[in-house]
């Protein structure tokens, strides 16, 4: 994204716009305050289908309440064009 999302209602927004989504925790690092992991996932469609699966892995920072401080997304842009054909 060009901006981050940042807040708690900013990020609620954005997602309403988003697909219905399938998603599944393939692995998981935790160090510290800091977590990554590693998922799939499969848009759930309109006519009660799915899309097929694509995976990415995501990154958190947490505060010392746990609450989310940074987040960081990437797609593996190959798998997600040919799920989504």
């Amino acid at each position: 994204m060009d901006t981050p999302v940042v807040g708690r209602d900013a990020i609620v927004a954005m997602t309403d716009h988003w697909p219905r989504f399938e998603n599944e925790t393939e692995w998981r690092v935790i160090e510290g305050s800091r977590m990554a992991i590693g998922w799939r996932e499969h848009q759930l469609l309109e006519d009660g289908g799915t899309s097929g699966w694509y995976r990415g892995m995501s990154t958190f920072v947490f505060d010392a309440d746990g609450n989310v401080q940074e987040y960081e997304g990437v797609f593996d842009l190959v798998s997600v064009q040919v799920a989504l054909q």
